[in-house]
């Protein structure tokens, strides 16, 4: 028993090595002779096997692929047959439609592809209120009632405000066109600076017809801010002052303060004197008739000072004077004051 197990043991040990030592260079003898002598029929055999699947897989997808292409190109055929029968049916049915609809209804537009459907009214002032004008027309055969088509007003630039933000629009007559004029009220802010523009938003909302429930306009405008000078003013004078002083006649003094009521309003003011009829002018001599006051911010007050003497027809009468307070040459107040000489 010993010696089979010897036997074995070394015999499997011998068949290793031989087989590891003797395997590479049997395969590559015998390679190359069993493959050149097995190729031909190896090539056949394994074409046979895959050839039959494989057309059949082919076949199908080249029917599907036809099928698929055939189905589009016929699609297209149609709708490109169908549509312009369909498209002209549709154009006339639309058209005829819509001259039945603006036969049998008002039909309100802005005119805003025409000339501007909103215009002002005057110049955008400090502190001033600002009409705007909106233009419509009626394209129905009949008259609009007031309320159908509504205005919502917004400012978006934020130096003005809305004194009414939701707008019934008036009726309009038939085929008429008509200008609403003050129909959008604006107050323009005190601090509105000169120069800057004022931007509206007006959104229209006309009733709709079979199709659509409501037709909507969205319109804007901008207009600029002018400077607004007005002023405050306070006079100062004696109302029954002495004729006479040591040395004749005495000059009387008329001080006027004003005070400026808005920012940013440049340019200066002129102050002037004069008799306020020819009458009174008999009676006065005035000795500065003018005065100017510089650029008033708001809140800021400075003085203008004029002067002013009677002669002797004015001895017991009254005499008017009249004060004029202009801007950049534009009259802005006049004011008429009483004095009594003693």
């Amino acid at each position: 028993q010993a010696f089979d197990q010897a036997f074995s043991a070394t015999f499997s040990s011998s068949h290793q090595s031989s087989f590891a030592s003797r395997y590479d260079g049997a395969y590559a003898s015998t390679y190359t002779e069993v493959f050149a002598a097995r190729k031909n029929d190896l090539y056949q055999e394994s074409y046979d096997l895959a050839y039959t699947p494989r057309y059949n897989e082919g076949l199908v997808e080249g029917k599907r692929r036809i099928r698929e292409t055939s189905f589009e190109e016929g699609r297209v055929a149609g709708y490109n047959r169908t549509l312009p029968v369909a498209r002209a049916q549709a154009t006339a049915q639309g058209q005829q439609q819509a001259r039945d609809y603006v036969q049998n209804n008002a039909v309100v537009r802005s005119r805003n592809n025409f000339d501007g459907a909103l215009s002002a009214d005057s110049r955008a002032e400090q502190g001033k209120e600002l009409s705007l004008t909106l233009k419509a027309a009626n394209f129905g055969a009949k008259a609009s009632i007031r309320g159908e088509s509504t205005a919502v007003v917004e400012v978006l630039s934020g130096n003005a405000r809305v004194l009414a933000k939701d707008i019934a629009i008036p009726g309009i007559a038939a085929k008429k066109q008509s200008n609403l004029a003050g129909l959008i009220k604006l107050q323009v802010s005190d601090s509105a600076v000169p120069g800057d523009d004022i931007i509206v938003q007006v959104k229209l909302t006309h009733k709709g017809d079979a199709y659509s429930s409501k037709f909507e306009e969205t319109l804007r405008l901008g207009t600029e801010v002018v400077a607004n000078p007005e002023v405050g003013s306070s006079l100062d004078f004696e109302r029954e002052p002495d004729m006479r002083g040591i040395f004749g006649y005495k000059k009387q003094d008329v001080k006027v303060k004003l005070v400026g009521l808005r920012p940013y309003v440049p340019g200066s003011y002129s102050v002037k004197l004069l008799p306020a009829s020819e009458s009174d002018a008999r009676m006065v001599e005035i000795t500065k008739d003018e005065s100017s006051v510089g650029v008033l911010d708001r809140g800021q007050s400075r003085d203008a000072e004029l002067e002013y003497k009677f002669n002797k027809h004015a001895k017991g009468e009254t005499v008017s004077l009249r004060i004029v307070i202009s801007y950049d040459g534009e009259i802005l107040k006049e004011e008429v004051i009483q004095v009594q000489p003693r």
